[in-house]
């Protein structure tokens, strides 16, 4: 992970000297969980489900950009 977000920002910063604005970065991003547990028949019964998403964005131009994302799901 650490090397495409390393990739990525390197790419911004060595294509900058060509556009008349410096790149723009954003980062966004969620996580969600959920759990659930019910009691029946004597026997406590649980799941529990998450995702995670991560988005990093470069913006060089109007017309130009590029978006890394880095999505898990897990049950």
């Amino acid at each position: 992970m650490r090397k495409t977000i390393g990739m990525i920002l390197a790419t911004a910063l060595a294509a900058s000297p060509l556009f008349a604005e410096a790149p723009k970065f954003s980062v966004a991003g969620e996580v969600e969980y959920e759990a659930n547990a019910q009691y029946g028949s004597g026997t406590w019964y649980h799941d529990y489900s998450s995702t995670f998403n991560l988005l990093f964005a470069v913006q060089f131009t109007d017309k130009w950009s590029a978006e890394a994302a880095i999505s898990a799901d897990g049950d």
